[in-house]
């Protein structure tokens, strides 16, 4: 199920099952304009077999990966070399250069 609130300056769109408490308080702010929709076609795919991936994949190395990871964890190279035993963060840069054939 989706509630969709659209005022000139707020949108809102909740996904998923919505508890009770918050449709009565989204009704009662918003009353007629609020629309409640009902959404069962969608469709779940899977990422490693479309396109998409696929050329993405193609231009990732190890190093392009790690560095992904390492951003997504917000570490700085510093970090990820205490974690990885002192690993020096110059050591770690030169990864990023690093490609498997």
């Amino acid at each position: 199920m989706l509630a969709v609130v659209k005022t000139p300056l707020i949108r809102i769109h909740i996904k998923g099952q919505i508890p009770r408490q918050i449709m009565t308080a989204l009704k009662k702010e918003y009353g007629d304009k609020m629309k409640l929709t009902k959404e069962d076609d969608d469709e779940l795919v899977d990422v490693f077999q479309t396109d998409w991936y696929k050329r993405v994949k193609k231009g990732l190395t190890p190093g392009k990966n790690l560095k992904i990871y390492r951003q997504n964890m917000e570490m700085t190279q510093e970090q990820l070399g205490a974690k990885l035993g002192d690993v020096p963060k110059q050591f770690i840069s030169i990864w990023r250069m690093v490609s498997v054939r």
